[in-house]
């Protein structure tokens, strides 16, 4: 029979978790850890000179017990009785059905894995040639090309107007305020479109709500403005309301009337007849802008862009059909706007018609107001870009109605058309890597084919080679990788990656912040790769004062990162390395992780910063007033580099 041992408060056991050693502890204090939820039960002791390892929690319960092995049955000569036979046999049958159930449960799952992770191998993997040719084509320009500099100077130009010169001819001034306001609106414009008052010192924030609460400040055309910059739905909301009410007592033209109103019914989308009566009310003020001279033919690019890509494409999704009539009604001079504005109109309704469904989901009428609609988009663009075809927005959109009806060869020409207007548009950029995804006509290759063309630019001056970036990212988000690991350590992807950093790095040198920022990417992204060598040079050069708000992107601690880098490349480095891996894994294997970081501790010829990292690590391991708790479930207000991926 089972023997009780005596006196087991007082004894000492070992204890073990999935194998690892945790140490040696009283039963109160194992009594205590448990009770607080630090210990699962689960974990197995052994009592001092015992031969045996029994779960805690069986131990708590009801003492160590040493266990003999089981007497053997007493044999009837008569042989078991038929009750007991049965008893056997179903418990074996039910044994049998479970180990059977458990085999195949864990064999589906493990297979389903399986087919998943090929599904993803061979999508990302699947021969597409033409993909390739439209990928790898090398992109040209002209010296009439224009870059995003361009467009953000055109739409300076434009806000100047709209609102700086819009309140210095037509506002309601007093001199409490007038230079403050003056100042404000400069910088707002500024700090959005470029121009030396992006670096006056005053701060947007205070200032909004400075003017927002000064009785002397009642200018709606300012109101707006700060409403746009307020921080709480509340407060734009009642803004917004207090700057229309004073429009209609000022001298103002339509447009900010028109934005006012507009962005005010973003704020409603819950309440469908409130968003109705704005919805008219901007359709009315938006006719009046071409009547009062709020718009020009010379701004129909920016007028295009805030209906496409701006602060109106939700109002023109309601109310296409409506503001394509009041373009059509804007004369000859804006033509290419209205044809623009009605080829996309033809494509919201093309998707809408369609449904977002699968393509099986699809209804016969669906599909053919899907290509009716699409065909009409064509044919508007098209006509818009033979019109102007040094506008980007038309050739841009054109490659959406090519995704959906042509394929990957016909999205390339007009790619190249819109490059040809803009070489850096973001849209056509982004458009074309949609495009390449397996999932529509490209495959893991093309995508990063795609990349490295734009690297071929040269085009350190705009956005083009650090598409490749982006390139990478979209490879990553279809192999669904975990969070914090990336495939920049590639053979096919790391020294295309060094392209783009080097030749921003030599782009920024007469730019010193810029320097600095380009510099502490660059780290970044070589330590996910695993370069640390490459990541130590920029850290170097930035004397080990990598920029804050770019190591905040990635989570990563300003102050122990680059200790870390200086450890893993330091004299104790390969030893560093080994003992991170233990650390990544220290809730498995905490003993380890300890063990390998102490000996680090007292070994000889490490250089200042590394001995720092080897301090903080262990102060993780090793808090001031250690508990159980704290030894086996850690703090992680850091989480090291986690290995890169290879191929």
């Amino acid at each position: 029979m089972d023997v009780r041992l005596q006196g087991n408060d007082l004894m000492n056991y070992r204890m073990r978790r999935q194998g690892e050693d945790l140490g040696v502890f009283t039963l109160e204090e194992l009594r205590r850890h448990r009770e607080s939820g630090e210990l699962t039960g689960g974990e197995y002791i052994q009592g001092e000179g015992m031969p045996d390892w029994q779960p805690l929690d069986l131990v708590l319960q009801q003492g160590y017990r040493v266990v003999p092995p089981p007497l053997p049955l007493p044999v009837s000569k008569g042989g078991p009785s038929q009750g007991v036979i049965w008893l056997i046999v179903a418990c074996g049958v039910l044994f049998f059905i479970f180990i059977v159930a458990l085999f195949v449960f864990n064999f589906q799952r493990g297979y389903q894995s399986a087919i998943n992770s090929a599904r993803t191998r061979k999508s990302l993997n699947q021969s597409r040639p033409e993909a390739m040719t439209a990928a790898s084509k090398p992109v040209t320009w002209t010296t009439n090309t224009l870059t995003t500099q361009d467009i953000q100077k055109r739409g300076r130009e434009f806000r100047i107007r709209q609102w700086l010169e819009g309140y210095e001819k037509r506002g309601q001034h007093n001199p409490a305020c007038d230079a403050e306001v003056t100042q404000y609106l400069q910088t707002w414009i500024a700090r959005n479109y470029g121009g030396p008052e992006a670096t006056n010192s005053i701060s947007i924030e205070r200032v909004t709500e400075q003017l927002a609460a000064d009785t002397n400040c009642i200018d709606p055309l300012v109101l707006t403005v700060v409403a746009n910059n307020s921080r709480h739905s509340s407060n734009i909301i009642s803004r917004l309301e207090r700057a229309l009410e004073a429009f209609p007592q000022s001298n103002h033209k339509a447009y900010p009337r028109l934005y006012a109103t507009v962005v005010l019914t973003g704020h409603f989308s819950h309440q469908p007849a409130r968003v109705g009566a704005l919805d008219r009310a901007a359709l009315e003020w938006l006719g009046k802008c071409f009547a009062d001279g709020s718009f020009t033919p010379a701004e129909q690019q920016e007028i295009a862009d805030i209906f496409v890509n701006g602060w109106g494409d939700d109002f023109f999704k309601r109310n296409g059909a409506a503001v394509c009539k009041i373009m059509q009604e804007a004369g000859p001079a804006y033509q290419w706007l209205a044809l623009t504005l009605e080829g996309e109109h033809h494509i919201t309704e093309a998707w809408k018609t369609r449904g977002d469904g699968y393509a099986n989901s699809v209804t016969q009428q669906g599909w053919q107001d899907f290509h009716s609609h699409l065909a009409a988009a064509q044919k508007s663009l098209t006509e818009a870009w033979t019109l102007q075809p040094g506008f980007p927005l038309a050739p841009c959109r054109m490659m959406a109605v090519s995704l959906g009806e042509s394929g990957i060869d016909e999205m390339r020409v007009w790619f190249d058309r819109t490059l040809a207007a803009q070489v850096d548009c973001p849209e056509a950029w982004s458009e074309m890597r949609w495009g390449l995804r397996p999932r529509w006509y490209g495959n893991e290759t093309a995508m990063l084919a795609l990349g490295k063309t734009a690297i071929n630019t040269g085009r350190f001056d705009t956005d083009v080679p650090r598409k490749f970036v982006d390139c990478v990212y979209d490879v990553e988000s279809e192999m669904h990788l975990s969070a914090g690991h990336h495939i920049y350590g590639r053979s096919d992807v790391w020294p295309d990656l060094q392209r783009v950093y080097e030749g921003y790095l030599r782009q920024a040198q007469p730019y010193p912040q810029r320097l600095r920022e380009w510099q502490t990417a660059y780290a970044v992204i070589a330590c996910f790769a695993g370069k640390y060598d490459v990541a130590r040079n920029q850290l170097e050069a930035l004397n080990w004062k990598p920029q804050p708000g770019i190591l905040a992107q990635w989570k990563l601690d300003a102050t122990l990162w680059p200790l870390e880098i200086a450890a893993r490349t330091g004299p104790l480095g390969k030893e560093i390395s080994n003992a991170e891996t233990a650390y990544q894994n220290k809730d498995k294997d905490f003993i380890e992780a300890l063990k390998q970081y102490k000996n680090l501790n007292s070994a000889a010829g490490a250089d200042e910063r590394t001995r720092e990292f080897i301090h903080r690590r262990l102060a993780s391991l090793q808090p001031e007033q250690p508990s159980l708790q704290s030894q086996f479930i850690l703090p992680q207000p850091y989480q090291s580099i986690p290995p890169p991926a290879t191929n």
